[in-house]
C-alpha cells in the first residue's frame, strides 16, 4: 500500500543536491513577496580618518558593515543517547503494550501543560522494515524528565483491539491514496498546549496533507491544517476551516505554511508558528498568535511577518503570501525554541535536505546566526527531522528526536551549547 514511499530513499546524492539547490534556490528568489525587504544593515557608519603621509592625504572611507547576526553558541557534536522507539528502544515500542509500533520517525515533542510531554510520529509499522499495519501517525505520552539516559513512555495512543493484534491508533486518519491523485497520508509537523484562560488545556497538531511523495527531500502538499485534542491526545478534530490551502495538482504549490514548528513567547503572551513550503527547498516564515486565540482556531488571527511588521488577514488578506523570509537558505523539517539559558532563540533543521544543523537569533524574526552542522550525515547517514525536547531548553544540553531512514526509527539525541554562550 505504501511501497512508492517506502523504496523512496531520503538522502541525494551530491550531484542532484546541488542541481536542486540551485534550481529551487532560484525560484525561491523569483518568488520573494513583492515588498520583502533585503537584509539591511543595523546603521552605517562613516570610516575614520585615514593616517596621512607628507606627500598626500588619503581621503576617509565611509564603509557599510555586514548586516548584524546572532553569534550562534558552539555546538558539541552531537551524540546518540538512546533509541525512542522500535524493538530497540529503551522501551521496546512493538510490543501489543505500546501498540505495535516497530518502526516510524520524526518524534515531534511538546508540552501538554499538565506534567506531559506529547510525541507525534509520522508513518508507523510493525517493523522497522516499514511491514505490517500502516498508520499515518501515532502518539506517545511520557513524564520522564531524566534525559541523560534515554527517554521513557508512560502511555501509547491505542486503537481498539483486533482481537489479535493491538496497534497504535492512527490519530489523525488519512485516505491514503498511493496514485497521487488524493490524499497520500496526513503527517504531524509541529504540536502544541494552549489554555483557554480558565485553566483548559487544549492540545493543537499542525499537519500537513501529503499528495505525492517526490525524488528525496521533494513532496507535494494538497493543504496544511491544524486539529485539536481536549482529551490529552486521545481523539482529535481535523477543522476542515483551519487550513492553509497548497494549490492546485497543477499549480506552483509554494504556499510557505505547509510544515510548520510552534514555540512560545518567553513572556507567554505569543505563540510563534514558523513555517516552510512543502518538502525541504525552501526558505522559513514567521507569524504568531494569541494563545486564546489559538485555542479556537481563530485563522483571522494570525499575524505574519512582512519584514517590517506584524500583519493579520483582517488588515491585509494576501498577508500569509506577504511573509518575509527570516530562515533564509533550504530548511527542513523545522524546530524551534527559545532557550533560557543561553538567553537566544534556537532553530534545528536538515540544511540542504543533508545535514541538522543549529542557528540563534535574540527574536524570532532574527537576525538569524549562520548554521553550525550538530548532525552530519557522514556520521549519521540517513539522519533527518531534528525536534527539540521542550524540556531540555532550560539549560546547556540540549535534547531533540533524531531520525535514521536506514533503521527507520527515532533516537534522543544530544548536543551541548558552549560556555559563555548564556547566562
Amino acid at each position: 500500500m505504501a511501497q512508492n514511499r517506502l523504496t523512496r530513499p531520503r538522502r541525494l546524492t551530491a550531484a542532484t543536491m546541488g542541481v536542486l539547490a540551485m534550481v529551487l534556490v532560484a525560484g525561491c528568489n523569483s518568488s520573494e513577496p513583492d515588498g520583502a525587504p533585503s537584509p539591511t544593515a543595523a546603521g552605517t557608519a562613516s570610516g575614520t580618518e585615514a593616517a596621512q603621509t607628507t606627500e598626500s592625504a588619503t581621503p576617509a572611507e565611509t564603509t557599510t558593515p555586514e548586516p548584524t547576526k546572532a553569534t550562534s553558541p558552539v555546538a558539541a557534536t552531537a551524540s546518540i543517547v538512546a533509541q525512542m522507539t522500535g524493538p530497540d528502544a529503551l522501551v521496546p515500542t512493538d510490543t501489543d503494550e505500546w501498540g505495535s509500533v516497530g518502526g516510524t520517525d520524526l518524534g515531534i515533542m511538546w508540552d501538554d501543560g499538565e506534567g506531559r510531554i506529547l510525541a507525534a510520529f509520522g508513518d508507523t509499522f510493525n517493523t522497522p522494515e516499514m511491514q505490517g499495519h500502516w498508520r499515518s501517525n501515532t502518539l506517545f505520552r511520557s513524564t520522564d524528565r531524566d534525559l541523560t539516559d534515554g527517554l521513557t513512555w508512560e502511555s501509547v495512543v491505542l486503537a481498539p483491539s483486533t482481537g489479535v493484534y493491538q496497534f497504535s491508533k492512527e490519530i489523525l486518519p488519512s485516505d491514503k491514496v498511493t496514485s497521487g491523485t488524493g490524499q497520500y497520508t496526513v503527517i504531524p509537523t509541529a504540536g502544541i498546549a494552549v489554555n483557554d484562560g480558565n485553566g483548559n488545556w487544549r492540545q493543537i497538531i499542525a499537519y500537513m496533507s501529503v499528495r505525492q511523495w517526490g525524488d528525496p527531500g521533494i513532496w507535494w502538499t494538497q493543504y496544511s491544517g491544524l486539529a485539536y485534542s481536549d482529551d490529552d491526545g486521545e481523539n482529535w478534530t481535523m477543522d476542515p476551516d483551519a487550513i492553509w490551502s497548497n494549490g492546485a495538482a497543477d499549480g506552483p504549490q509554494d504556499d510557505p505554511f505547509q510544515m510548520m514548528a510552534f514555540a512560545n513567547s518567553p513572556d507567554g503572551q505569543w505563540v510563534y508558528m514558523f513555517g516552510t513550503p512543502n518538502g525541504r527547498f525552501g526558505s522559513g516564515h514567521v507569524a504568531r498568535i494569541a494563545p486564546t486565540e489559538l485555542y479556537t482556531l481563530n485563522m483571522a488571527a494570525f499575524e505574519y511577518w512582512d519584514g517590517t511588521d506584524w500583519v493579520s488577514t483582517a488588515d491585509n488578506p494576501y498577508a500569509e503570501s506577504k511573509a518575509a523570509i527570516v530562515l533564509d537558505g533550504l530548511v527542513g523539517e523545522l524546530s524551534v525554541g527559545y532557550n533560557t539559558w543561553a538567553g537566544q532563540w534556537l532553530a534545528i533543521y536538515i540544511k540542504d535536505s543533508y545535514d541538522i544543523v543549529l542557528r540563534t537569533a535574540p527574536e524570532p524574526t532574527g537576525p538569524w546566526s549562520d548554521a553550525t552542522v550538530i548532525a552530519a550525515q557522514t556520521d549519521f547517514p540517513g539522519l533527518y527531522g531534528g525536534f527539540m525536547h521542550p524540556w531540555s531548553l532550560d539549560g546547556p544540553d540540549v535534547y531533540f528526536s533524531m531520525s535514521l531512514w536506514n533503521d527507520y526509527n527515532t533516537f534522543l539525541t544530544k548536543i551541548t551549547l558552549a560556555e559563555g554562550s548564556g547566562g
